[in-house]
């Protein structure tokens, strides 16, 4: 199991009382933000959503530990498994300095109800509440919505919970997702074509996949130099962006209507195929290449 996973199980433990979906989210969120868990690794990351701070993957991982036991849900209030789970000790199962911060957050939130969890949260995350629904919560310093300037964007997930991709592009003011993974699958929740597509449209960003402008996965094997993927870059400027041309047309349009991004895996564009395609469609569109982190 995941040890963000046996966080949540460690802190719905140490509450002692079932917690409601939006406050056990909400208490996961401050774990990151004020209990300092944003350097463990693979540990939740959220975007701004319709109750202010959301975790697709926490989403995800509660459902799982619902599945195998591990966790109870009944009308949307959630409380450790009483059967699977009822010999396991959560806490002893967490480093002590996870432990700590789950104290720590617990002592200073763990008290508040809903709405004085929600205010604190939106007061001092202004961000996470621009796309609450709960309108009447939300403060004066909420920032405007950005809408990035026109460009050829580039972004790749390796290292990325989904959760920090998607509120990564929509911080940066991205609009649309192109996809232009050969086989769009993954084995980091979120990241499968289908899903990252489901998830997206959550948070109002498009998503287009253009597999014909991908490298195939048996091309991709033994890039182990410089230049073997300088070698394996050429062919593919060589051989399929020149009949691609009316894929390469798509993105064309696509970017210059709205701001829109290249997607692949690689952190690295110079490592990634996205690089000398994105040079192609700056060269068609006018506009400039930006990588995004």
């Amino acid at each position: 199991m995941l040890t963000r996973s046996k966080a949540v199980l460690a802190t719905l433990q140490l509450v002692g009382k079932p917690l409601g979906s939006v406050v056990l989210t909400k208490l996961v969120f401050l774990l990151r933000h004020e209990g300092e868990l944003s350097s463990v690794a693979g540990f939740y990351d959220f975007v701004p959503y319709r109750f202010g701070p959301y975790s697709f993957a926490l989403t995800h991982d509660l459902a799982a530990l619902k599945r195998h036991g591990y966790a109870e849900e009944n009308d949307n209030t959630w409380r450790v498994g009483r059967f699977v789970a009822t010999d396991r000790d959560w806490i002893a199962e967490l480093a002590p300095r996870i432990v700590k911060a789950i104290r720590f957050v617990l002592s200073k939130r763990g008290n508040l109800d809903r709405n004085q969890l929600l205010q604190h949260v939106y007061q001092e995350y202004p961000w996470f509440a621009s796309r609450s629904e709960l309108k009447d919560l939300i403060p004066d310093n909420v920032p405007s919505a950005r809408k990035a300037p026109s460009a050829v964007y580039t972004v790749g997930y390796q290292q990325r919970t989904v959760d920090a991709f998607l509120a990564g592009l929509m911080s940066d003011g991205i609009e649309a997702i192109i996809d232009v993974r050969s086989n769009p699958v993954s084995r980091n929740y979120g990241f499968a074509g289908r899903t990252l597509a489901a998830l997206a449209e959550k948070v109002n960003l498009e998503y287009h996949h253009l597999p014909e402008l991908g490298i195939p996965s048996n091309e991709r094997k033994g890039l182990t130099s410089a230049a073997k993927y300088k070698a394996l870059f050429e062919n593919y400027c060589e051989t399929i962006l020149p009949v691609q041309t009316i894929a390469v047309e798509k993105i064309v349009e696509l970017v210059k209507d709205k701001p829109s991004a290249l997607l692949c895996y690689e952190a690295d564009p110079e490592y990634c195929h996205r690089r000398p395609l994105a040079d192609v469609v700056a060269e068609k569109s006018g506009l400039a290449v930006i990588d995004l982190s």
